[in-house]
């Protein structure tokens, strides 16, 4: 049973448990024999990562990679409970592997615990999965970036136009100018994630019905969890590992 979907989209978010996508799509896993495409996408998406330990540990984990014509505003998700990322099919190749990076980390994220969960009240829940989401862009500006200084820049651009993404990458971009700090540009990048009222009260509407859509199939005796310090402190690492300051409304 599907319970959470991590997501990047264009507009409007949905989370919640839906059909197979992959009985819609073409799906494989590595050395996916059955699919150029995804092996190429694949193959884009393992050199990206290459120097980022955490990530190309949760790459190499028996991942399923699906693209499909079935998104509309969405572009990309992971389903945890089948180690799945979806991507859309029609995205430029550079907006498709800014997607795959986001999604990955995703994967990273609940690789090493960092997950939601009913032992939260909801409201905590939502500050969860909004530093989850906050943190993920952070990683794929951070990889972009470094892409960028390698004479890539292909990935960059595509977070820079895209209308979801581009007000974070102009954020990371001024502070790096500024600074030269990557550690900085990724803590401006994450609180510049709570500025757009678009992505806020989207999640928040969607968070909060997958929220109540769990509770009402599992009926578990009511929780009053918060998230610690601590959290924060684990979840925001730069895709190197190195910690970076985060924090949210």
């Amino acid at each position: 049973m599907i319970f959470w979907r991590f997501l990047a989209t264009s507009a409007v978010f949905l989370i919640l448990g839906i059909s197979p996508i992959w009985a819609q799509s073409d799906c494989d896993r590595y050395p996916f024999e059955a699919s150029a495409e995804l092996a190429e996408i694949y193959e884009a998406l393992s050199g990206a990562i290459a120097s980022y330990t955490g990530l190309a540990y949760s790459l190499n984990r028996d991942l399923t990679f699906c693209l499909t014509d079935t998104l509309l505003t969405e572009r990309g998700y992971y389903e945890p409970d089948e180690r799945m990322i979806v991507l859309a099919r029609d995205m430029s190749p550079g907006l498709t592997l800014a997607v795959a990076v986001h999604e990955l980390r995703h994967v990273e994220q609940f690789d090493i615990g960092i997950c939601p969960s009913l032992d939260l009240t909801m409201k905590e829940h939502v500050r969860l999965v909004f530093a989850m989401e906050a943190d993920a862009s952070v990683t794929s500006l951070v990889v972009a970036a470094d892409l960028r200084t390698q004479g890539k820049p292909m990935m960059w651009n595509a977070l820079a136009s895209w209308p979801m993404q581009a007000d974070l990458a102009a954020r990371f971009d001024r502070i790096l100018d500024e600074t030269s700090d990557v550690g900085l540009a990724a803590s401006a990048a994450f609180e510049a994630w709570y500025d757009s009222d678009v992505r806020r009260d989207s999640y928040y509407v969607a968070v909060c019905s997958n929220y109540l859509d769990q509770i009402d199939r599992e009926h578990p005796l009511p929780k009053d969890g918060s998230l610690s310090g601590a959290y924060f402190d684990d979840l925001c690492r730069l895709p190197d590992g190195r910690p970076y300051k985060c924090r949210g409304p």
